[in-house]
């Protein structure tokens, strides 16, 4: 071509972006959104530091979703202070306090990584033996990888500031007085909800059991909730070659949580594509030990045009659904916390992230910023 070509939309790998240069297959390369997670991109490439660069995850709720559709201060879920720089310059606290930080996900680490940046002395405690939270199920499907490589960065990046990790730690009232904090971050996450009303729950896993463990689930599956969650894991099982059903109590599919539009299009499209077969307003009764009972949730008496009864399908009408196993994704709950005993003992504390309630990414990162940002 005698024109310049210009690659963009998210080239955030510099080794691909360097491939299309070299290969003649782009003349120069544009960064948006990657700019936005780490506008120092450029420099840490020229500097030959590829592997500090903060990633872009795709997500899309920071910025076009913040902008576009909740009509939002546009910003990033990698990056807090995207787009806020002017009310949120680079600040060293004026009375240091020393802090632990209860959880190795995304709000522990972000928490850590801005405590050390503004001058405080920070301590990470993680009661099991890895770091990365919810990000590392979050990040097990095939096509969505670059969680792993955020989780990754921010591992990285406490080694580089020098903050102590305690792997197998399980921080408690006693370990806080031992070490004198003056505050503690509580980011302890959340756990997957497992109805025990629900006869025969036991014989289901969890999605987040089934992505931490990659065990195999058989040739069909039955993924039960609609969320985000469940459609990544339905559509992720169906690309591997699964029979896939999915059971909506509600009538539609990723309709009971702010899912931005260009992900609603996709995950809806691959659904469609994978034949994966949607029950919604559907509830289920039964865990079985092939498969579930389910039950129309809502659904009055469907009429045609004509006034003829198009579905005779109502609310309380069952039917039984059969598959090698049954996942879960119904939603998560903050788990338990010392926050009290804590509060008891006359320390500050800060929850941040899913300890308060269920979020994403963009909760967790931007609540443990702001909760150290606005220290003195």
């Amino acid at each position: 071509m005698s024109i310049p070509v210009l690659a963009r939309s998210r080239l955030g790998d510099p080794d691909v972006a360097l491939s299309a240069l070299e290969n003649g297959q782009a003349d120069a390369i544009v960064l948006s959104r990657p700019s936005l997670a780490d506008p120092a991109f450029p420099n840490k490439v020229a500097n030959g530091e590829a592997e500090r660069i903060r990633p872009c995850i795709a997500c899309n709720i920071g910025c076009i979703g913040r902008c576009l559709e909740t009509r939002q201060h546009e910003s990033c879920a990698a990056n807090p202070r995207a787009c806020f720089e002017a009310s949120h310059p680079p600040k060293t606290s004026k009375a240091p306090k020393k802090i632990a930080i209860v959880g190795g996900g995304a709000g522990g680490m972000q928490a850590a990584i801005t405590g050390v940046e503004c001058g405080h002395t920070v301590e990470l405690f993680e009661k099991t033996d890895c770091l990365g939270g919810e990000l590392n199920s979050a990040g097990a499907h095939e096509f969505k990888q670059d969680i792993h490589r955020l989780r990754d960065w921010f591992i990285a990046e406490l080694k580089e500031k020098n903050v102590p990790v305690h792997l197998n730690t399980e921080f408690t009232a006693e370990l806080c007085k031992q070490g004198g904090y003056d505050l503690v971050i509580v980011a302890s996450g959340a756990s997957p909800v497992v109805p025990k009303s629900i006869p025969g729950i036991e014989k289901a896993i969890t999605a987040v059991e089934l992505l931490e463990t990659e065990k195999d689930p058989g040739e069909s599956v039955i993924v039960v909730g609609g969320g985000m969650v469940g459609c990544e894991t339905a559509v992720d099982l169906a690309k591997k070659g699964k029979k896939v059903a999915m059971v909506e109590m509600l009538p539609a599919v990723l309709s009971a949580e702010f899912v931005t539009q260009q992900h609603k299009m996709m995950l809806l499209d691959m659904i469609e594509a994978y034949g994966i077969e949607l029950y919604n307003d559907y509830k289920v009764i039964e865990i079985l030990d092939d498969g579930v009972e389910i039950e129309v949730a809502n659904k009055m008496l469907t009429l045609a045009p004509d006034g003829s009864i198009a579905s005779s399908l109502k609310a309380g009408d069952r039917k039984t659904l059969h598959a090698d196993t049954v996942v879960l994704s119904i939603g998560l709950r903050p788990n338990p916390t010392i926050t009290q005993e804590l509060t008891d003992l006359g320390v500050q504390v800060i929850e941040v992230g899913s300890a308060i309630r269920n979020g994403n990414v963009i909760d967790a990162t931007h609540g443990a910023y702001e909760a150290i940002y606005g220290l003195e």
